[in-house]
């Protein structure tokens, strides 16, 4: 059972940063090394410096450690308070000053965000054309999202009635963004911490 000492927890952080330009600095310590600890102790790595050797040779490690650290916690229409502020406040106001909106999801998940803004722009937006960029470090999220989903009835119950049937085709394995809609996003990975816009 390998518990991260501070001497390798500094060097899985330097790797990792080295890898990716993730740095782990941004994160709560004994927050983001107890996830570690958990994470590492089922990769079956005798020490940190094996797990960080596999790390450099094989892609697909980094990848689903980067998954495992990005929290995906989102819904459609989440803290629907602040969706209501820009629905009935800052988006009006800026369809007045602008002919066309470029809009950006930063932390965007598995897409949830993204579309609920999508689908403000689709029933409010009074025709006005948007293009919303969509972000996220994490690669199996954005997949999810460029997908249009599955989304779960929990992720879409903030959705109205209206908005639901006409947006969202319910499958077996669950609710899934119209073509017309998805078409409306571009997705891409982005690092916020580093990566320069």
């Amino acid at each position: 059972m390998i518990t991260l000492n501070d001497t390798e927890y500094t060097f899985l952080k330097e790797k990792l940063f080295k890898l990716t330009k993730l740095d782990l600095d941004g994160y709560k310590s004994q927050q983001i090394r107890r996830r570690l600890n958990l994470y590492i102790n089922k990769q079956e790595n005798e020490t940190i410096f094996t797990y960080c050797h596999a790390l450099e040779n094989e892609p697909d490690k980094v990848r689903n450690l980067l998954d495992f650290l990005a929290i995906n916690v989102s819904e459609f229409f989440r803290d629907s308070e602040h969706f209501d502020v820009l629905r009935n406040h800052i988006l009006p106001d800026m369809m007045k000053r602008t002919p066309r909106l470029n809009l950006w999801s930063a932390a965007c998940s598995a897409g949830q965000e993204a579309y609920s803004l999508a689908l403000i722009m689709e029933n409010y937006g009074k025709n006005t054309p948007y293009r919303i960029l969509a972000t996220d470090i994490d690669e199996s999220a954005l997949n999810q999202a460029k997908n249009g989903g599955p989304y779960t009835k929990e992720d879409v119950r903030r959705v109205e009635p209206p908005m639901l049937a006409k947006w969202f085709t319910i499958k077996p394995q669950g609710y899934t963004v119209a073509d017309k809609l998805r078409y409306k996003v571009d997705f891409r990975h982005f690092n916020l911490l580093n990566d320069s816009f």
